[in-house]
């Protein structure tokens, strides 16, 4: 039988230790979540990214990526 961990377990083996942010643990969270419902996709937390002749970046919180398709989330 396949044993799901809750999301509390998920984050207090994998995440309540890290010196985070707590708003940047949450992140995190979701990226670890994403990356456990589907394996097969690439998650990235806290991506920078900066647009065609623009100076500044911009701060991705997660992003998915599978078969060069991307979604993102920021806050």
């Amino acid at each position: 039988m396949l044993y799901l961990e809750s999301i509390e377990q998920i984050y207090n083996r994998l995440i309540a230790e890290e010196k985070l942010k707590n708003g940047s643990k949450y992140e995190r969270l979701a990226a670890v979540v994403y990356k456990i419902l589907d394996d097969s996709k690439t998650v990235i937390h806290d991506m920078r990214l900066r647009g065609d002749g623009k100076s500044a970046q911009h701060q991705i919180d997660v992003t998915i990526e599978k078969g060069g398709t991307q979604k993102k989330n920021s806050s």
